[in-house]
């Protein structure tokens, strides 16, 4: 009776000690070093802001765009998003371009660019005016 008594005891105590572990306290996404590294704190990817191991926000954002509309799948924004340098899609820009072999003289400050053409970027299938 004392065994089985002490084994129930043993098996209850035992499966105490395995129930605190019920997740990771963080996740790494990118780890390179200690000094560069990247992780999420949550269970979920786009739960949160991923950081740094020390805990300092380190944002890294995942976006998948189907169909018109845009998936957060890693990572929180941080708002408010400040754009620094706007995307083709956002404002078009003019741009020279030929489609001929250029002279080799044509990456000098002093080139003549005047017989390229000009359009519209972002160049492809889309916008502007597909090259």
């Amino acid at each position: 009776m004392k065994n089985i008594l002490l084994t129930l005891i043993y098996t209850c105590l035992y499966s105490l000690s395995f129930s605190q572990i019920e997740k990771a306290p963080a996740y790494p996404l990118v780890v390179h070093d200690p000094y560069f590294s990247i992780w999420s704190f949550t269970d979920t990817l786009n739960e949160s802001v991923t950081k740094h191991w020390t805990g300092t926000d380190q944002s890294l954002v995942g976006l998948l765009q189907v169909d018109d509309r845009m998936y957060s799948f890693l990572g929180k924004p941080e708002y408010p998003v400040q754009t620094i340098l706007p995307a083709g899609e956002e404002r078009s820009f003019e741009c020279k371009y030929t489609e001929t072999r250029p002279e080799d003289d044509w990456m000098k400050e002093n080139f003549d660019d005047g017989q390229w053409k000009t359009g519209s970027a972002p160049f492809g299938t889309g916008w502007g005016n597909n090259a």
